[in-house]
């Protein structure tokens, strides 16, 4: 689990340009298929804390998600604000898929944190 723990530290740091929060984040660009791993990894972290404790990293992932997950949400609705300059390049693209992915972040959000 500590390369698992490394991979979602990477993505909430969103410094290296082949993860999906750097990508959404610099270029401001939705890359489903990444943002599908992610929730892969987050759900597979959640499920080995549930089975076997909390680990050091956990704090820092865990806050770190919801943080993450809440600015992609807010950018969601930035893009539709017509004061803000936060444009999604692929918006149109992912428009009709947005809802689940809410679903998908509020889902392993919530067996994160329970």
């Amino acid at each position: 689990m500590e390369e698992l723990e490394k991979l979602l530290i990477e993505e909430i740091e969103a410094n290296i340009e082949t993860t999906f929060l750097y990508q959404f984040h610099e270029k401001i660009f939705f890359d489903r298929e990444k943002f599908q791993l992610l929730i892969v990894n987050v759900n597979k972290m959640a499920n080995y804390y549930i089975s076997n404790g909390r680990t050091e990293y956990y704090k820092k992932i865990a806050a770190g998600i919801i943080d993450r997950f809440e600015y992609i949400l807010c950018c969601f609705y930035w893009h539709l604000a017509p004061n803000d300059l936060c444009s999604i390049i692929n918006y149109n693209d992912i428009k009709d898929e947005i809802s689940d992915y809410c679903d998908k972040m509020r889902e392993v959000t919530g067996k994160l944190i329970l």
